[in-house]
């Protein structure tokens, strides 16, 4: 079996090769045995793209609270597009934040069946690129704390679901969908599962009257089973959706309203100075100016645009959706 790596040549995100070259089929196997995704989804991804075996902590090390500074800190994230290009893009930030901070980060990928939710609460990780739906389950379980909410190509702190299907698809409404199968992300995303359920209930549906669904894992798989015509309709993340669709791709039947975007938090094992010093770093990000070369790919991201600094508050109306839907229980925290 041969790589994909190991006949490409890779494209320095920035002038410092903060993604050094890796030719190892070591990591591509590493890649499929600690995520839930297809050996397709490995061959598909952007050949210019390497990564730094060294920036990915395996095996974890423990995080010693009781001396913070000597710790690295590792970092989590929820699957969206391909592992490759997540981890490219996520990898450069963190070169980003060790600079600007003086703290050592590591990338971390989930283990099969784990999730960013669990690994923040049990440590794993300490921080973590995360969600709506995700936060409000971590900070009911495990107190984590909200650091900062990205900002979209609008500029808003704020994201939608979009329902799309192909070009030639017979679906044409929302309402059309009772009779057609649906594909969605992730059973812990907000604009691949929770904020498509709040769609349904708006219209009187619920998944059970559909004539079939499957949760595919990712933005990334839901779009390509659409793609491949393994289902008629994907609940699908806007910006991803509005890609393709400028392509001529897939058709959007139905946008959603704007909820609170994903963000990134901590667990509550990080010390307040770790975290404000944290927090300072993401806020004065410019990734379309001043720090754009020392990004990879960051204007695929949903958080395109930086950040602004989160608040519990901010998650009030989506928790009591969440609560609905029994993603969270009623003795749970805002």
């Amino acid at each position: 079996m041969t790589s994909v790596f190991e006949h490409t040549r890779f494209k320095k995100p920035d002038h410092r090769n903060i993604l050094r070259v890796l030719l190892a089929l070591t990591f591509s196997i590493f890649l499929v045995s600690c995520n839930d995704t297809q050996n397709d989804e490995i061959e598909s991804v952007d050949p210019s793209i390497r990564i730094n075996l060294l920036d990915i902590e395996e095996p974890h090390t423990a995080y010693n609270a009781e001396d913070p500074l000597a710790n690295t800190l590792h970092f989590g994230f929820e699957l969206r597009n391909s592992i490759q290009e997540d981890a490219a893009q996520y990898l450069s930030l963190l070169t980003y934040l060790g600079e600007e901070t003086g703290y050592t980060f590591k990338l971390h990928f989930a283990a099969r069946h784990s999730s960013l939710t669990e690994d923040l609460g049990n440590n794993v990780v300490q921080l973590g690129a995360i969600g709506a739906l995700g936060y409000l389950k971590a900070k009911s379980r495990f107190g984590v704390i909200p650091v900062v909410r990205g900002l979209s190509s609008n500029d808003k702190a704020e994201y939608q679901s979009f329902f799309v299907v192909r070009p030639d698809s017979a679906v044409n409404t929302l309402n059309d969908i009772k009779n057609h199968s649906l594909a969605l992300g992730n059973k812990d995303s907000t604009q691949g599962h929770l904020i498509p359920r709040i769609m349904l209930y708006k219209i009187g549906l619920t998944l059970d009257d559909l004539a079939s669904y499957q949760f595919t894992g990712s933005h990334y798989n839901c779009l390509q089973a659409v793609l491949l015509k393994e289902t008629q309709v994907c609940a699908l993340q806007d910006t991803l959706a509005e890609q393709y669709a400028e392509q001529g791709l897939v058709r959007i039947i139905k946008k959603s309203e704007y909820y609170p975007s994903s963000g990134i938090a901590t667990n509550k094992n990080v010390p307040t100075e770790i975290i404000e010093k944290i927090r300072h770093a993401l806020v004065r990000l410019h990734p379309l100016s001043e720090h754009k070369d020392r990004l990879y790919g960051w204007e695929k991201t949903e958080m395109s645009h930086g950040f602004i600094t989160a608040r519990e508050e901010d998650y009030t109306k989506l928790y009591h959706w969440a609560l609905q839907f029994g993603f969270v229980t009623s003795g749970s925290e805002k």
